[in-house]
């Protein structure tokens, strides 16, 4: 069975139907763009943050400087059996070695992490063949067969 189908279109419909097509493809096209394009998101002026109990807009605190924190390293040093003593800082800032640092044992100091504060370094002084002395994570062990001192560098971000 075969269908066979004629159709009699003229030029000029032909013309007609793509000139409609076309006229309507550009309308809707002009109008699509002839719309404001919204913000993707919220813009940095219109969100609320809470910095060290402020509230601001984002874009304030960045303005401000709330969000850089900067490195504050620390020097304490601890001569067997006594206290601790604050040698110095990078930031030129006095602090009070009792607040960085904690002694562990007779020969050990220790950063204190609960306020923060992270060992980035430690040194001892040793006698002799000595080997009792190191540093394990956060402890820094001096030689107990000596007065050594030891040192021990806490850092924290601010």
């Amino acid at each position: 069975m075969t269908v066979k189908l004629e159709l009699n279109i003229s030029n000029q419909a032909v013309y007609l139907f793509i000139a409609i097509v076309l006229v309507l493809g550009l309308f809707v096209t002009v109008n699509a763009y002839s719309q404001p394009i919204p913000t993707p998101g919220h813009a940095a002026d219109r969100i609320l943050v809470s910095i060290r109990g402020e509230e601001k807009t984002l874009q304030e605190g960045i303005d401000d400087d709330d969000f850089f924190q900067s490195l504050v390293c620390v020097t304490v040093k601890r001569t067997k059996n006594s206290a601790l003593t604050f040698l110095g800082s990078n930031d030129g800032n006095t602090y009070s070695a009792d607040d960085v640092a904690e002694i562990d044992s007779a020969i050990g100091i220790k950063c204190k992490n609960e306020s923060n504060w992270i060992m980035t370094g430690c040194s001892s002084g040793v006698s002799g063949s000595d080997e009792d002395e190191g540093m394990d994570a956060n402890l820094c062990i001096g030689d107990a067969n000596s007065y050594g001192t030891n040192y021990i560098r806490c850092c924290k971000l601010f």
